[in-house]
């Protein structure tokens, strides 16, 4: 599964709309999270933080869920 499979998975196990974790994070418009549920967008370290708070969910648990820390 790629990572963007398993962001949209976290999201819908949250019970989260699209819509609503755009509007949790400013930096994200629609296109751009999409893109990235999509896996045609790399989240970049920097992100990962903004991405996580959008989610409901630590940077921890994000990065385990990815496959990116043991």
């Amino acid at each position: 599964m790629n990572k963007g499979a398993i962001i949209q998975d976290i999201r819908e196990e949250k019970g989260l709309s699209r819509d609503e974790v755009v509007r949790r994070n400013p930096y994200w418009s629609y296109q751009a999270w999409g893109r990235l549920e999509r896996g045609e967008r790399q989240l970049a370290v920097d992100e990962i933080e903004e991405v996580a708070i959008a989610l409901s969910i630590s940077n921890k648990e994000l990065l385990e869920k990815l496959g990116l820390l043991d």
